[in-house]
């Protein structure tokens, strides 16, 4: 059972990093969606 804690703690871990990195990534869309926006406001 301690293994399968460990493993579900290792899972915890992986997913906080992903979604960290989908909301990096959904940032750096919304900033460069704005970004097109200006350019063809212009």
């Amino acid at each position: 059972l301690a293994i399968l804690r460990q493993h579900l703690a290792e899972a915890d871990q992986k997913i906080a990093g992903l979604q960290q990195f989908r909301a990096d990534l959904q940032a750096h869309i919304e900033r460069f969606e704005r970004w097109l926006e200006e350019r063809e406001h212009h």
